[in-house]
């Protein structure tokens, strides 16, 4: 074979091999552009099931609170909320954190005691369940944060919101039992069974469903 032709073959093999790097640079691109939809997709997905479960959780906040027979002795001095046994969720995942603090926000809205209990009712409720986020693993001690803030902050300013003349301990007191009532003897038998079935508690946390 002459410089020529060796020169012509070169060449060749050259257009080929750029050809073929041509083709698996698109390639990569391709599986690349591909693989990121993907990733959003499921971000996308993630993101409702998110929005979904803890827009679930505040709707069975506000209709424990707010509809008949709960709604009864949900708000007043001596108050149990069947919807504080809801509380203890929060030790399990933390979308229960932002739904518990929403859910409660439209329940002390609809119980019509004015803008103290709107807003300092509902942070105690937010501030408890960051409490009550942090002792996953001491389901007795779970309770406790809710029985103990609410009775402090709700316990101190209900009396005067409706023109009570109690003793501060008093007040305490009965909010402190009616939590009791709630987080101890409804909350808790919720969290032993939850705690034996991590199916549902994926679900809480938005972690899948029965398909994936």
């Amino acid at each position: 074979m002459d410089p020529r032709e060796a020169e012509v073959v070169a060449a060749k093999f050259a257009a080929v091999e750029v050809a073929a790097a041509k083709v698996a640079t698109a390639k990569v691109a391709a599986a690349r552009r591909r693989i990121q939809t993907s990733r959003e997709a499921r971000g996308t997905v993630m993101t409702a099931r998110i929005v979904a479960r803890v827009g679930l959780l505040a709707a069975v906040y506000l209709v424990l609170t707010v509809l008949p027979p709960f709604s009864s002795f949900a708000y007043g001095p001596v108050q149990v909320r069947v919807s504080e046994a809801l509380m203890v969720l929060p030790a399990l995942t933390p979308l229960a954190v932002p739904a518990l603090f929403l859910g409660c926000l439209a329940a002390n809205l609809a119980g019509g005691l004015g803008l103290v209990d709107l807003v300092f009712g509902s942070l105690a409720t937010l501030l408890a369940a960051i409490v009550v986020s942090r002792l996953g693993r001491r389901p007795w001690l779970v309770p406790l944060p809710t029985i103990l803030v609410n009775a402090l902050v709700v316990g101190t300013y209900l009396p005067v919101i409706l023109g009570l003349d109690i003793p501060l301990w008093l007040s305490w007191l009965y909010i402190a039992a009616g939590e009791a009532v709630a987080t101890y003897l409804v909350g808790l038998p919720l969290l032993f069974f939850l705690l034996r079935r991590p199916d549902l508690v994926a679900l809480l946390r938005a972690e899948g469903g029965p398909r994936d």
